[in-house]
């Protein structure tokens, strides 16, 4: 396994899966679900609002892309945000290669932006 850190937009990094933790509550009006929304025309908004994707531990919907940036979206849901810890943080990676494999995909990128439970985990 490979595994790299890239410090770059994650709405404008070109991979065949990102994985992105979805806290309870969130609206996506701000930070990376915001950028997200934008380069997906909206399809990060319609699925919050629609009650699709509620950011509870479990909840996961996968959204394609198109031109340039992801060409999937995977929107996982991790629970409260203030119970982000590092044990979700490592669900989290799971959860997202488990879904790169139902894809059959060989490639993922993890978004931690936002999540307060990952600060301690990434040094």
């Amino acid at each position: 396994m490979q595994l790299r850190f890239i410090d770059i937009d994650p709405s404008k990094h070109e991979t065949p899966l990102l994985a992105v933790g979805v806290p309870e509550g969130a609206d996506g009006s701000t930070g990376l679900l915001a950028a997200l929304d934008r380069a997906l025309a909206g399809a990060v908004g319609r699925a919050l609002s629609s009650g699709d994707m509620s950011g509870r531990t479990g909840d996961e919907i996968v959204l394609y892309g198109s031109g340039s940036g992801p060409e999937r979206v995977a929107l996982l849901g991790i629970g409260k945000p203030d119970e982000v810890d590092a044990e979700g943080v490592r669900r989290l990676a799971g959860r997202a290669v488990r879904t790169a494999e139902r894809l059959r995909l060989s490639q993922l990128s993890i978004a931690l932006d936002g999540l307060a439970g990952a600060e301690p985990v990434v040094r």
